[in-house]
């Protein structure tokens, strides 16, 4: 699976912890035919360690599903919490799961999961539509366009996204010195905007800041988001690895 043997995980009890926070999380896997290179979106809905069986949502490949027999090999990646995970298995059955069709397939021996303090980002081209709009916030935890009519609100600042992960963003701005956020201030993100979605009301804290080069008035600001739901983790998470698909197809 990887040259890396100290990202194997083969503890079943292990192994069992990182599914379940997977199935908490709601996180999106790709499921990967590699002979025919197939694939489909899916999720871990359910695992039995007893059985050494894990359930997948039915992935959405309709020639990927058409493939599938007993003992057919498959590859899942995926994150947790913007980490990566890879694991193979192999198709067992399908059978309806909670209402549904699922497909029920073999405990992995390993899992390749490299623990790690900073999560998996995607960088963002310049040629794609991505902004981010967000406001500090003061100390009371008031946004600054919501201060008293005799205060003087603090603008609405806009930014190009520069990069993205589960777990925050990196973004370039435009800010004179006395607009411009400490590191541990929080902001509020009032609009994420990517290709075509948009995320609103986002709470996140300023982790890095960093002057770019050639540019005195511009500034890369990295972010942590401190709160998403479930919803937007969801949305968020089939972006990311739509993206990752996308970048893997052009190299």
């Amino acid at each position: 699976m990887t040259s890396n043997n100290s990202s194997l995980v083969r503890s079943r009890k292990r192994q069992g912890s990182i599914f379940h926070a997977i199935k908490q999380s709601r996180s999106l896997f790709m499921v990967q035919l590699p002979r025919l290179g197939l694939q489909g979106l899916t999720q871990i809905i359910d695992t039995d360690l007893d059985e050494e069986e894990l359930w997948l949502d039915i992935p959405n490949d309709q020639d990927l599903l058409n493939q599938l027999i007993e003992g057919t090999r498959l590859v899942v990646r995926g994150t947790l919490q913007g980490v990566p995970i890879r694991f193979e298995t192999r198709f067992i059955r399908r059978e309806p799961h909670g209402g549904e069709d699922a497909l029920v397939c073999q405990w992995p021996d390993e899992l390749d999961y490299q623990q790690r303090r900073n999560a998996f980002r995607v960088s963002i081209p310049r040629s794609m539509a991505a902004h981010v709009r967000w406001v500090r916030e003061r100390e009371d935890g008031a946004s600054e366009p919501e201060q008293e009519q005799n205060q003087e609100p603090d603008l609405v600042h806009e930014s190009r996204l520069a990069d993205l992960s589960i777990q925050g963003l990196g973004m370039e701005s435009e800010i004179c010195s006395q607009d411009c956020p400490q590191v541990g201030d929080r902001v509020c993100i009032t609009q994420l905007s990517v290709s075509g979605q948009q995320w609103s009301d986002i709470q996140a804290e300023v982790r890095s800041i960093k002057p770019m080069e050639g540019d005195e008035s511009l500034v890369r600001l990295g972010m942590k988001f401190l709160e998403l739901s479930p919803g937007a983790d969801r949305s968020l998470n089939r972006l990311l690895m739509e993206m990752q698909y996308e970048a893997a197809r052009r190299r």
